[in-house]
């Protein structure tokens, strides 16, 4: 394509001996990952941190549970229990965890 009369008179922008930007992600290491990599890398990064919360939660829960005699299981039911009915933040009653640790007992 021919240049118009225009473009005669405008210099030309140096490209500093970059063509273009790169397109795409960076590579980790020597190479690009591919789509596969990058998905079971996401994957354990993210099992990782779901396993972390679950060990914080468990050392959060327990004391409470023991507190009341209850398993940490039956607490989370309980808990549960207090949301489904609006109670959340009020303590379950001695004849509510009895329920709880009877209905256990016999496999829910």
């Amino acid at each position: 394509m021919a240049k118009q009369a225009e473009d005669r008179m405008t210099m030309e922008l140096p490209l500093d001996g970059k063509a273009k930007a790169k397109v795409g992600r960076k590579p980790i290491g020597s190479k690009a990952m591919t789509a596969a990599e990058r998905k079971r890398r996401s994957r354990q990064n993210s099992a990782t941190r779901s396993v972390d919360f679950d060990k914080w939660l468990l050392a959060y829960l327990r004391p409470l549970a023991e507190a009341r005699n209850v398993t940490v299981t039956q607490l989370v039911y309980l808990m549960a229990s207090g949301l489904k009915s609006g109670r959340f933040g009020i303590e379950p009653s001695e004849a509510e965890i009895k329920n709880v640790r009877e209905m256990f007992k016999s496999g829910l």
